[in-house]
Formats: structure tokens, sequence, C-alpha cells
């Protein structure tokens, strides 16, 4: 923990010489302060690296919000940051201290879990699913109904890296499971194996 915590700073300082921003905005998300995709990236490939080292499994989890610019159109903007914002804390507060919580895109959470197989993390992505939905209930003042959060979500990994695996063709295998649980209707997990031959290349 100290290593990364310590890499998060060399990174920020790195970016802030290079960008003129500060640290703080390069490796941390103002709204969600969960870290940001470039610096996850960065994890991603060291991770993959070290499973690969040590023979270990691996596995990452996407989670988009459902009709997240229908919310943004109809309610406004701040509405959508505030789920975000809420989201973002949920995560933190779930997931283990050494696993990497980020906000990717505009309306994502991607979280990448070491040494854990397809399965645990599928288990962990469904019951944060859960929390989301139970805790994230949105009030709509015009209407006076309420509307339940929900998130699409991918679990993707291998139960044993062997092979160089690239971090960008993760991203997009993972991104994709999520459109097929869009598709396939909301509110639900999309469980793929990261097949190495495929994205070795």
């Amino acid at each position: 923990h100290m290593i990364r915590r310590a890499t998060l700073e060399i990174l920020g300082a790195h970016a802030e010489q290079i960008a003129g921003r500060s640290a703080a905005a390069t490796v941390r998300d103002p709204l969600t302060t969960l870290i940001t995709s470039p610096v996850f990236m960065l994890a991603l490939e060291q991770e993959i690296e070290r499973a690969l080292r040590h023979q270990h499994s691996l596995a990452l989890l996407l989670f988009d919000i459902d009709d997240l610019a229908h919310i943004n159109r109809d309610q406004g903007w701040g509405v959508g940051d505030r789920i975000l914002e809420r989201m973002g804390i949920l995560a933190r507060r779930f997931f283990r201290m050494h696993d990497w919580v980020a906000r990717h895109a505009d309306d994502a959470i991607a979280v990448l879990l070491p040494e854990t197989t397809v399965d645990q993390a599928a288990a962990l992505a469904g019951r944060f699913r859960e929390m989301v939905q139970d805790r994230l209930v949105q009030q709509d003042h015009k209407t006076n109904t309420t509307k339940l959060i929900t998130v699409s979500a991918a679990a993707v990994g291998t139960d044993l890296v062997q092979s160089e695996i690239d971090a960008a063709v993760v991203m997009q295998e993972a991104e994709g499971a999520v459109l097929r649980a869009k598709f396939y209707g909301r509110n639900r997990i999309e469980p793929r194996e990261m097949f190495e031959e495929r994205v070795a290349r």
C-alpha cells in the first residue's frame, strides 16, 4: 500500500510538471474522489505484470449507471453529479484497501481486483449492484416520485495469468460486456473470461 501511494504521488508530481495542473487533480477525480482513469490504466498494466510474474488471478469490474443521461436531461446535471459522488463513496467503503477504484469516463466506475477470480469478482459485483439499488434512491421533485438507481456491470478476468495481456483491450472487453448487460435488460452483471490469446496481441 505504501509503495502504491508513493507511485501515485510520483505520477501526480510528473503530471503537474507536464500539464501545469495540481497533482491532486491529475490523480484523484474531484467529484468522486476516486483515482482518475489514466492512473487506473497504469495500475492495470502494473497488476497484469505482477499477476503474470506470480501466476495469480486478476479481475476487473466496470459499473455503468443506468439511464444517467436521462436523469441529467430531465433533472439537471447536478442531480447526476450527486449520484456519481454518492456511488464513489459507496465504492470506496465496499472494496478492499488494496483494490484500485477509479472513475471511468463520465458515468462509470472501474475496480481492479488483484488475486481475484472471475467468479469471486462476479459475486462482489452482484453485492455492490444490490447495494447501489438499495441505497441510491433518487427523489424526482417535479413528479413527486422516487426512482431506483441501478447499474449495469461487467466482471472480466482470468483465474490464472499465463501470458502478456494488453490493458487497453481488457478495458475494451469490460466496456463491451457492460453494453451487453444493458442490451439484455440493465441492472445486471455480465461475466466474461479474459481470453489471453485474444488480448495478448
